[in-house]
């Protein structure tokens, strides 16, 4: 049987989503366990959440005007799968797959992102 409702990890990834485009660090910081982990194609590791916000953080001052444009998503239990296009500013874009981990139990917190891809255009 289809089901057109999102799931919780889908409503928290809009929310995700949300917050990055806002450069909101405090909502990330909600987001976020404490042990979580971002992968950045393998090659940079941030591990804990002040390793993380402080990613977020550099990458906002570095490029004052990202955004993320989610193209697609899809999610099973525990996981969304989000190809999105990363808009570094308004003439550079990356487009990138993030799978975004969350808690199998309680508030459902983010506990893993991982980042592949990377193709960069600009316009």
């Amino acid at each position: 049987m289809l089901s057109f409702n999102k799931s919780v990890i889908e409503l928290k990834t809009v929310e995700y989503f949300q917050a990055f485009n806002a450069h909101d660090v405090t909502a990330l910081r909600r987001m976020y366990t404490d042990d979580v982990v971002l992968d950045e194609f393998g090659k940079t590791i941030y591990e804990g959440k002040m390793a993380v916000l402080k990613a977020n953080d550099d990458l906002f001052a570095q490029h004052p005007t990202v955004t993320i444009k989610v193209l697609e998503t899809a999610a099973n239990d525990y996981c969304t799968f989000n190809k999105i296009r990363v808009h570094l500013d308004p003439k550079t874009y990356v487009d990138v797959v993030d799978v975004i981990y969350f808690e199998q139990h309680g508030p459902r917190k983010i506990k893993h992102i991982q980042a592949y891809g990377g193709q960069g255009v600009v316009v």
